[in-house]
C-alpha cells in the first residue's frame, strides 16, 4: 500500500536536550493536496522547515496533535496553536505528564482510546498502547487511498519504547505491557502500512513483525 500523492508526509529532525544530554526526536507535517490541509503530529520544538513548508505550500493547519505528552513531543503545542489558529488534541491519561511541562503545552481536546477525531481531509484513529506512559497512543490517520500510522515512543524502527518504574509496576512490567499492547493492537493492522515513530527512521508493521527483536 503506497501513499498517494493526494497525502503528503514530512518528517522534520530536531535536536533537543534533557538536562545537558541532547537527541533527537521527530516532528511530522501531513497534508491532502486537494485540500491544503494539514496537521502537525509531535511538536517537541519549533521547526523552521516545517513552518516554511507551510508557507510554501499554503497549507491550512487544522489541528495539532500529541502521540503523548513528554515535553520532547509536546513543548511547541502553544507555539503552533497560536500561530495556525488551531486546536491541540492529546491523551486524557497524559494529563499528569502535561503537567510537568509548562503549562502551554496542555491539549485543547483530550481524547481516549478508540476514539475518532474526524477532520476535513482525515479520520484520525486513536490506539493506546500503554508501557511508555500510561496515555501512550498512535495515531492511525486515514484518507481516501491511503492509511499510515504515526506511534510515537510506542514502536520503532527494531525497537520499542523506554520504560521506567511507577509506584504500582516495575520497567520489566511495563515493558511486557507495552509488548503485549503492541502485538495486540497493532500488528492486526495491514503488513503493508508505514510507521512513523517518534525518533528515527520510519519502517512498516510487517517489517517490525518479522524483524523486531522485542516482538518476535
Amino acid at each position: 500500500m503506497c501513499i498517494p500523492l493526494a497525502m503528503v508526509v514530512k518528517r522534520f529532525e530536531l535536536a533537543v536536550k534533557h538536562g545537558d544530554i541532547p537527541f533527537k526526536v521527530n516532528v511530522y507535517l501531513v497534508y491532502d493536496i486537494a485540500s491544503r490541509e494539514g496537521v502537525v503530529i509531535d511538536p517537541g520544538d519549533r521547526a523552521a522547515g516545517l513552518e516554511r513548508l507551510i508557507e510554501v505550500e499554503k497549507l491550512n493547519v487544522v489541528a495539532v496533535l500529541n502521540t503523548h505528552g513528554h515535553f520532547d513531543h509536546s513543548d511547541a503545542n502553544s507555539y503552533y496553536s497560536g500561530r495556525y489558529g488551531c486546536k491541540v488534541y492529546g491523551s486524557r491519561a497524559e494529563e499528569y505528564n502535561y503537567d510537568r511541562n509548562n503549562a502551554d503545552s496542555h491539549p485543547d481536546i483530550f481524547f481516549d482510546d478508540g476514539d475518532v477525531i474526524n477532520l476535513d481531509a482525515f479520520t484520525i484513529r486513536v490506539i493506546q498502547t500503554p508501557g511508555h506512559s500510561r496515555g501512550s497512543s498512535n495515531l492511525l490517520v486515514e484518507t481516501i487511498g491511503a492509511t499510515i500510522l504515526f506511534t510515537g515512543d510506542n514502536l520503532f524502527k527494531g525497537k520499542i519504547g523506554r520504560t521506567w518504574p511507577d509506584d504500582e509496576f516495575s520497567a520489566r512490567q511495563k515493558q511486557q505491557q507495552l509488548i503485549n499492547a503492541i502485538k495486540e493492537k497493532l500488528f492486526c493492522l495491514d503488513g503493508e502500512i508505514k510507521v512513523y515513530p517518534g525518533h528515527g527512521d520510519m519502517t512498516t508493521i510487517g517489517q517490525e513483525r518479522l524483524t523486531n527483536r522485542y516482538l518476535i
